[in-house]
């Protein structure tokens, strides 16, 4: 007898791109896995058929589509907001949900995921893929997250590490992720507190709370470039770019700088000094937002020059500093011992030596002597190095 398949959901999130979402809607169309639902979720979109879009489902459906649905919003509600209502309506054990603009990577994408989700067991609640960067037209740029190295590097974390990781940036696609519908719901599914990112703050909730995503190595997802992510924020300064970085800002308010004493202190100033920058870039173009942090330490002006070359020395050459230290401490000692190793003769040889072994005598001490001026020079010529080298390191700090 063959075991019955788990559903599998697929979410797609639609706003104003509606020339695209019969591509993703024909890559679910063609996944061999069993067992599939579609739910399709629009915000709001000028330009979006209802109608069309579930006739064209049931036109090309084959008998592994169990179910679809098409959710429409009266009005634009934010991308969180309409995903968690996509979430709420599904009813699959496994769901992946990604942009109407994408498409999923080939027909084994969601056999893949639970085939791996199966060989993992119970434990395993997410699995995080890799995807394509697609251009326009859905050619490859050559460009694909996670990297390599990022995918080795998150495969031997556990959830703790994977969230100090996370803190500096969200390397993972939420198109290319897939999880079972019962971690959402364990999470409280997306936190509505933003509008427009969904991913990075649960990703962060949940790694911080002990739940580790799995890395996987096959591909997802077809990725097409761009997005409100990738905007060239200076050069677009709509109300939903200033939203966006609102709402960046408010993801490290809750989720990383409540949380900066699992930090190291260089993590600390790098995370704090990397809330500064998003702030700073939200005043750039016109936004007017109350900043978290009471003390402005990473202004960028002329008077706060000398105490951020003095903190970037502390922070990031400390082991630097250390080993001067050594170094010099060590040439101090070599210089004392040069000093108190070397024998003086007096004039006419030393007593108690007969007058034919004065002429040896002397070139004996000769050679002690030149020894001794030679180890002198060298340990002068290694603080000198070691003295320069600091000098170079500050000059450089002070000029960043």
């Amino acid at each position: 007898m063959v075991k019955e398949r788990s559903l599998y959901t697929c979410i797609l999130a639609h706003y104003d791109q509606y020339g695209y979402i019969f591509t993703a809607i024909d890559s679910i169309l063609a996944q061999d896995y069993p067992a599939i639902e579609i739910i399709v979720v629009d915000d709001g979109s000028e330009i979006f058929g209802r109608d069309e879009t579930l006739a064209y489902i049931e036109k090309n459906k084959k008998q592994n589509i169990k179910s679809y649905q098409v959710l429409v919003n009266e009005e634009n509600i934010g991308t969180v907001r309409s995903l968690n209502r996509a979430l709420r309506a599904a009813t699959g054990e496994y769901v992946q949900l990604f942009a109407a603009d994408d498409r999923l990577h080939d027909e084994k994408t969601a056999s893949n995921f639970v085939n791996e989700f199966e060989k993992l067991g119970e434990d395993a609640v997410m699995l995080c893929a890799h995807a394509l960067v697609m251009d326009d037209d859905l050619n490859p740029t050559g460009k694909h997250f996670l990297s390599p190295a990022l995918h080795e590097r998150y495969s031997g974390m556990n959830a703790q590490e994977q969230f100090k990781t996370l803190a500096f940036a969200c390397d993972w696609g939420m198109g290319a992720v897939c999880a079972r519908t019962s971690l959402y719901q364990q999470m409280g599914y997306f936190d509505e507190r933003y509008r427009y990112i969904e991913d990075w703050p649960f990703f962060l909730r949940m790694t911080r709370n002990g739940i580790k995503a799995h890395i996987v190595s096959f591909i997802a997802l077809d990725h097409r470039g761009g997005g409100i992510s990738k905007t060239d924020w200076f050069s677009d300064t709509s109300d939903i770019i200033k939203e966006f970085i609102d709402d960046l800002l408010r993801v490290m308010e809750v989720e990383i700088l409540p949380f900066l004493r699992e930090f190291s202190t260089w993590y600390q100033e790098q995370l704090i000094h990397k809330y500064y920058e998003v702030y700073r870039s939200l005043l750039k173009i016109g936004g007017d937002r109350k900043c978290l942090l009471s003390y402005d330490f990473w202004r960028f002006d002329k008077k706060q020059s000398i105490k951020r070359s003095l903190a970037k020395w502390r922070i990031r050459n400390r082991m630097f500093v250390k080993q001067s230290l050594k170094v010099i401490y060590l040439a101090a000692l070599f210089f004392l011992a040069a000093l108190f190793s070397q024998s003086i003769l007096p004039a006419g040889g030393p007593p108690g030596i007969p007058g034919a072994q004065v002429v040896p005598a002397m070139i004996d001490f000769g050679v002690k002597l030149s020894g001794g001026v030679l180890v002198c020079a060298l340990v002068f010529l290694v603080l000198c190095i070691g003295f320069w080298a600091a000098y170079k390191a500050y000059r450089r700090l002070r000029t960043r």
